[in-house]
């Protein structure tokens, strides 16, 4: 019954609450990573702070639609142009690598895209030094925090699965 009366305070008071004030109730942010496949191999990017890999992505901007994003985060971090394609998978990314909870929830997204050059221009951001494409066999050492393996084997299964619909957790 507390629980219940709780959430109707809390309902009440946002809806009479100033447009203002509603803009500061916390929200998850949006991570994008773009798959991006030529032939079997998978498109990374060595991050430049660690020197490891991941897919390129980071975080969805304000007004901007996922494909949007993913588009730019692969041109900014690869040099490659691409399509947006297809909605992969979803990861609920609540806990930092050391178990403790982030201070904010975060959603990465995963979606497919196709080239749409097959050559790439200059790497346009700070936040890359090259880009490579890779088999699954052969995966460099992947940069924790922004790509683990099993979100890895997650892609090359969605990869082989084509028609495979959208997964989440």
């Amino acid at each position: 019954m507390l629980i219940r009366l709780r959430r109707r305070i809390r309902a009440a008071l946002v809806e009479r609450a100033p447009m203002w004030l509603r803009y500061l109730y916390p929200t998850p942010k949006l991570d994008v990573r773009a798959v991006v496949f030529r032939k079997d191999e998978l498109l990374l990017v060595r991050e430049a702070g660690d020197g490891r890999w991941s897919l390129p992505g980071g975080w969805v901007d304000l007004r901007e639609s996922l494909g949007e994003a993913a588009t730019r985060e692969v041109r900014e971090e690869s040099g490659y142009q691409v399509r947006p394609v297809k909605l992969l998978a979803v990861s609920n990314i609540n806990r930092r690598r050391d178990g403790r909870s982030m201070q904010v929830n975060v959603f990465r997204l995963f979606v497919r895209c196709e080239l749409a050059s097959t050559s790439a221009r200059s790497i346009q951001g700070a936040e890359t030094t090259e880009a490579g494409f890779f088999a699954q066999s052969n995966l460099p050492e992947l940069s924790p925090g922004r790509c683990t393996p099993a979100e890895m084997r997650r892609i090359f299964e969605h990869y082989g699965e084509p028609e495979r619909a959208a997964d989440f957790d």
